[in-house]
């Protein structure tokens, strides 16, 4: 695959990446509440766990 290919192929799967990402509040609707809360809550725990283990390793 030449280099031009590979970037055409780049372009065109950002494009269709940004038109999915664009429609996806229209397709999920109140559902995305419920994963865009989802996911807030699992990163709120993994920081924490984080934090945790950083003052473990410092002490």
């Amino acid at each position: 695959m030449k280099k031009n290919e590979f970037s055409e192929f780049a372009s065109n799967l950002l494009i269709a990446g940004s038109v999915s990402l664009a429609f996806m509040p229209f397709l999920l609707g109140d559902r995305l509440v419920m994963i865009v809360t989802g996911l807030m809550t699992e990163g709120g725990v993994m920081i924490n766990q984080f934090s945790n283990y950083v003052s473990w390793l410092v002490s």
